[in-house]
């Protein structure tokens, strides 16, 4: 081959291949080495898979607290402050076996389980509802984004003193009050991620002649899907903390705070602490094992979004 014929052949590819092996795409005969995604497995390797996943949440979660469980026994040693008012985490943990044997530490869970599913379940339905119909009219919107303004302006904290001149010292004044709170969070979420949706997606479909109802259902509510699940995790965290703080104030009976406020009358520290560790491992792990993972089977896989 003479020289202007090689100057013919050469292109600038093939100076980007040279020293690279030749690897052949996956095949019918090639196998692809990549993992498989969950959605293409059966359904006992997608519970498998789940529980890896809870697993790890739960490992990423476990060691960092169990370091500043660490240091916390490690100050109390080394200090002179009084377990009246310092215990070590040694006599915290004792105490949560001594309310586990007694029952009570069983009996506040499902307690304060049982109100927080009942504002989860009445709040997350009517904040998707509003939220979607504030994204969509614009009537809704002027009619509504004042009361959620306001709303998120207020802390839910303050309305618990109306809540019990309202319903008195009882479960529907907790529960009331993570209604609001919920119906708030996932109003906003649903609402921007509406708004939020790819204004070329709807004009593409309307350019389709798709309108109205059938724009929501078909661009729509699946634009703006992923906002609304993740919606959903921010207000379950919202509405965990005001949940304890009902119960501390509105002197419900039974209930993880409510359970606190009686140790700290009866000068019961270790108890206290008791119940603020509970508190906390508990949301802990619903929020990053339980709802970090329903997450990642959802947000994550649909939206391309990566671990936070």
């Amino acid at each position: 081959m003479t020289t202007s014929d090689r100057a013919r052949t050469h292109t600038p590819d093939a100076d980007l291949n040279v020293g690279l092996p030749t690897v052949p795409p996956p095949g019918p005969d090639v196998p692809s080495t990549a993992p498989p995604r969950p959605d293409s497995l059966g359904l006992a390797p997608k519970l498998a898979w789940l529980a890896r996943t809870g697993s790890r949440q739960a490992l990423f979660t476990a060691v960092p607290l169990l370091a500043v469980f660490v240091v916390w026994q490690l100050v109390v040693s080394l200090s002179s402050y009084s377990s009246a008012i310092l215990p070590g985490p040694v006599g915290v943990f004792r105490a949560v076996g001594e309310m586990a044997r007694e029952g009570l530490l069983w009996f506040d869970i499902t307690t304060s389980f049982t109100r927080l599913a009942i504002g989860l379940l009445i709040g997350l339905p009517l904040g998707t509802l509003f939220g979607l119909l504030m994204g969509i009219s614009t009537w809704w919107e002027r009619g509504l984004s004042p009361l959620l303004n306001f709303g998120l302006a207020t802390p839910g904290i303050a309305f618990i003193p109306l809540a019990i001149l309202w319903f008195g010292l009882s479960d529907l004044t907790v529960i009331s009050i993570l209604v609001v709170e919920v119906v708030l969070v996932v109003m906003l979420n649903a609402w921007t991620s509406v708004r939020g949706v790819e204004p070329a997606l709807i004009n593409a479909a309307r350019t389709m002649g798709v309108s109205g109802v059938e724009l929501f259902r078909r661009v729509l509510f699946p634009g703006s899907l992923l906002g609304v699940i993740g919606g959903y995790r921010m207000a379950f965290s919202r509405a965990w903390r005001v949940l304890v703080a009902g119960e501390l104030l509105a002197g419900v009976s039974g209930g993880l705070g409510y359970r606190i406020e009686e140790s700290r009358t009866a000068f019961q520290a270790d108890r206290v602490y008791a119940g603020i560790i509970v508190i906390g491992i508990v949301g802990v792990l619903l929020e990053r094992v339980v709802l970090r993972s329903f997450e990642v089977l959802t947000v994550d896989r649909w939206g391309g979004v990566r671990d936070a």
